[in-house]
């Protein structure tokens, strides 16, 4: 089904269900190169991004275990207006102690999604007051 709509939260929600109840960490692995084949293809897509951080805690890993994948989007002609991929790079900055990388992806947080603009602003000041 996510091939036929990799933007239906439904399915994802079905597939973390579904795929997380088995003990086998080989299928977790799996599930991880599909919700990277996910982001690259639609970048600003949540339901993957969730996905993502959903099965790296499941192995109990975090965002830093695909930090070179991340680092890799950059290339993307959508990454810079991506919100899902800043907030991405502020939870690898904050993760590995790197307050100003985590200040500026929060500040660009604060320019690429508007909707949740005041959150960004507390996120900022919250790494600054550390």
């Amino acid at each position: 089904m996510l091939d036929a709509d990799i933007r239906n939260n439904s399915v994802w929600n079905y597939c973390f269900f579904f795929y997380m109840r088995e003990a086998r960490r080989e299928k977790w692995k799996e599930e991880v190169d599909r919700a990277k084949d996910a982001i690259q293809k639609v970048i600003n897509n949540e339901s993957p991004w969730a996905y993502l951080r959903g099965v790296l805690r499941k192995m109990n890993s975090d965002l830093r275990s695909v930090e070179d994948f991340v680092i890799s989007l950059s290339s993307n002609e959508y990454a810079e207006a991506s919100a899902q991929w800043w907030r991405a790079k502020l939870e690898i900055a904050e993760l590995k102690g790197q307050a100003d990388q985590a200040v500026a992806a929060a500040d660009r947080l604060c320019k690429v999604d508007q909707i949740r603009l005041q959150y960004w602003q507390k996120k900022m000041i919250a790494i600054e007051a550390k």
